[in-house]
């Protein structure tokens, strides 16, 4: 009687032998050897430990099960295609540091972001690869225009985080949260300023552990819970609407610039190579890591929300030494944040209508407003430019009651006094 062959999902495996008292870990690989793709497994062997004290690891072409089974690899195409990348074999990497700093050197050398960015995105190309030993996972966001080079910092990243799956400005809800709980690695959204509830719900859930999605099965109408935890990178020209899915972010702003001579503007062969070695450092980095598990700790950081904390505390506890280096990077993101609050139209008004506090609250009308805050926006050399019609449409928004008179739509102040003084905090110095 021929064995069974069941395709597994591409996410990690472990499978216990009691008769042989061997505990194993697998995870797929796949590597194109000239015109032709070799899949298979990577076996680590938890119960056995070579003369370095690390259990061995060697690749082979399928799982036999205690059972009976045969598992094969799956996902075959997506990773021809190159839709998902995945390491081709394994590769010692010794000292964790080290790694590290070989992840550094190699974003250094394939794209120009800020300087205090690179070690963050390093951390974070770790944490992939061990996400799934904590309960939360932070979302890397990068923010900028047209031509500041969002598309070359995912497609490096793509190179080596955790089973990258690269979508484009073209994807639907069902398929990104249906190959999410299939693969179970780092997603990276390119192009990602949709305007879709379903996606949104699909980020706002994903940086939990054990927060599915649920959907009906159309068939039998029974409900279906997909896996949507996980890493993701993500690529927008604008802010996310909802706050929520903002607060889930670590955001890296970006700016056109000129690349420098030292990086290439095509990504050549030896990228590939670098890629393709790093890939295979990290993926003993994560069986290691499943195998011991994580120093996960408990304190909280200093001077950071709770919300914060929950999405830092992973990258700090994958490397320790990056501590500082991300706790700063937060700060000047609420600093940016704040200086872009204070800034903003809505700042400008609040301001036009607290130097009005003076006139009577009849006088204080849509024209008013709108004189006094152009009066402020060219006096400090903004652009934006007010008309009555606007300024009533910004104070509905702000939550501002107005009361109809004589002289048109106007502003009582005793009746907006509580929530002008939550404006006031919000917006101005």
């Amino acid at each position: 009687m021929m064995n069974k062959e069941i395709k597994i999902p591409i996410s990690f495996l472990r499978i216990s032998d009691p008769s042989r008292s061997e505990i194993a870990i697998y995870e797929q690989c796949s590597k194109l050897n000239g015109s032709i793709w070799e899949h298979g497994f990577l076996r680590y062997d938890e119960a056995e430990v070579d003369e370095w004290g690390h259990p061995p690891i060697k690749k082979v072409s399928e799982i036999q099960n205690c059972d009976g089974s045969v598992y094969v690899p799956s996902n075959i195409k997506l990773i021809e295609n190159r839709f998902l990348v995945i390491p081709g074999e394994w590769k010692e990497y010794n000292d964790e540091t080290f790694l590290f700093q070989e992840i550094e050197s190699f974003y250094r050398r394939w794209v120009l972001i800020d300087e205090e960015y690179y070690p963050a995105i390093a951390s974070y190309t770790m944490l992939t690869y061990v996400y799934d030993l904590f309960s939360t996972v932070a979302y890397l966001r990068v923010l900028g225009d047209f031509g500041t080079g969002k598309s070359r910092l995912l497609e490096v990243m793509s190179s080596i985080c955790y089973k990258s799956m690269k979508f484009g400005g073209s994807l639907t809800p069902a398929t990104i949260f249906r190959l999410i709980d299939k693969i179970r690695g780092t997603l990276f959204l390119d192009e990602a300023d949709f305007q879709n509830p379903d996606i949104n719900q699909i980020l706002c859930t994903g940086y939990r552990k054990d927060n599915p999605i649920i959907r009906c099965n159309p068939k039998d109408f029974e409900p279906e819970a997909f896996y949507s935890y996980g890493p993701k990178v993500i690529a927008t020209r604008h802010k996310f609407e909802d706050p929520a899915l903002e607060s889930r972010c670590l955001t890296l702003q970006m700016y056109r610039r000129d690349l420098p001579d030292n990086i290439p503007r095509i990504l050549t062969e030896n990228f590939s190579n670098e890629a393709e070695n790093i890939r295979n450092k990290l993926i003993l980095y994560r069986l290691r890591k499943i195998s011991s598990g994580i120093n996960v700790r408990n304190h909280s950081i200093a001077g950071l929300s709770n919300r914060e904390n929950e999405l830092l505390i992973p990258m700090v506890s994958v490397f320790p030494d990056i501590e500082q280096h991300l706790v700063t990077l937060l700060l000047h993101q609420h600093n940016q944040e704040r200086l872009e609050i204070v800034l903003s139209q809505e700042a400008i008004l609040v301001r036009a209508i607290r130097d009005s506090a003076s006139i009577s609250d009849t006088l204080r009308t849509m024209t008013e407003l709108a004189t006094r805050a152009n009066d402020i926006s060219q006096r400090e050399g903004h652009e934006v430019r007010f008309t009555p019609k606007k300024v009533g449409k910004i104070l509905r928004e702000l939550n501002l009651n107005t009361s109809r008179g004589r002289n048109g739509y106007y502003l009582p102040l005793a009746s907006n006094q509580e929530r002008l003084n939550q404006l006031y905090e919000d917006f101005l110095p």
